[in-house]
């Protein structure tokens, strides 16, 4: 098992509070059946957050910036979320990463070291393919903007734009 991946298992140890061994998580390596890599060097389309999760749609409706660890990490929720009332991982269905900067303006592309996590009860599927960028970053009360596109595989990705909330330490 590669170090970005045992980086991974505990980094998602670490903030859904559940061990999880190798067989919940999907090795991003495997999926290329189907797969539809983006090409990581254009912009995310300026559109609400949509796409599939293990085959059925998600839509991101707000996204928390946290700090964790000594960094910052980005999640994204399908339902309602904010700096007061963060819902806990198993409430549902979301996607976590830990962006390179954050600060307004920064853009980058999804690599074998810097993944974005789609989770869901227990499983966690890597996605290496796609682009995050940080429009702005708002504050605890006023909304920012993150846009990411992140693939795995035709079955799970997603492409667009998010409101991003920075919590307080």
């Amino acid at each position: 098992m590669n170090a970005s991946i045992r980086s991974s298992l505990a980094l998602s140890t670490l903030l859904t509070g559940c061990s999880i061994g190798v067989p919940n998580l999907i090795d991003f390596d495997a999926a290329t059946t189907g797969a539809t890599p983006a090409d990581d060097n254009h912009a995310v389309a300026q559109q609400p957050l949509s796409g599939t999760f293990q085959g059925t749609t998600f839509s991101g409706k707000v996204a928390l910036s946290k700090s964790s660890f000594g960094s910052r990490q980005i999640t994204i929720y399908e339902g309602e979320a904010s700096c007061t009332k963060v819902p806990a991982l198993s409430d549902g269905r979301s996607i976590f990463f830990t962006p390179e900067s954050w600060k307004d303006g920064t853009s980058y592309a999804l690599s074998s070291t810097k993944m974005a996590t789609f989770y869901a009860s227990g499983t966690n599927i890597l996605a290496s393919k796609g682009r995050v960028e940080v429009v702005t970053i708002g504050t605890d009360k006023t909304a920012g903007s993150i846009r990411i596109r992140a693939t795995y595989n035709s079955d799970t990705k997603v492409e667009g734009e998010v409101p991003v909330y920075t919590c307080a330490e």
